[in-house]
């Protein structure tokens, strides 16, 4: 069994004379493959996948931004990330459908009801929805009307 000063000694050894090996275009191509095989392959049937590098973040108000995740048309409703800098305020507003609202970071305030992360909150129609606060910034996952 070798010493870990011994390992050390062999590999340092091996890094510093080991001469880089150029791989033709064909095996890049290749192992280029096999990576990305491992790593994930397209959705499968029936699904949709919204990489997080995907989709564009979108200034919706003053310390607002919003990145639609899904939009369905039909049904007047979308899936929505709302990151909300630190004093963001969203005006009272009325529902027409449920809307719900998972904390993800951070938190908010929906007039005297506070919420952090884990929290979900949801609002039902029918109902005007009192103005929402972020004292310190949050990111927030919301299903809602299309307004």
């Amino acid at each position: 069994m070798k010493t870990k000063h011994e390992l050390h000694a062999i590999t340092k050894a091996v890094a510093t004379n080991a001469a880089p090996y150029e791989l033709s275009q064909k095996r890049r191509n290749s192992l280029a493959q096999r990576i990305m095989s491992r790593i994930g392959g397209p959705a499968p049937k029936g699904t949709e996948t919204l990489r997080r590098e995907e989709g564009q973040w979108v200034h919706v108000m003053d310390r607002v931004t919003m990145k639609v995740l899904r939009q369905d048309s039909k049904g007047n409703n979308h899936t929505v990330l709302y990151r909300l800098q630190a004093g963001a305020v969203f005006p009272s507003h009325f529902h027409d459908q449920e809307e719900e609202c998972y904390v993800i970071e951070g938190d908010i305030r929906i007039g005297g009801h506070v919420l952090v992360a884990g929290d979900w909150h949801l609002a039902k129609p029918g109902f005007d929805h009192p103005t929402i606060e972020s004292r310190h910034g949050a990111l927030l996952l919301v299903r809602s009307q299309i307004d």
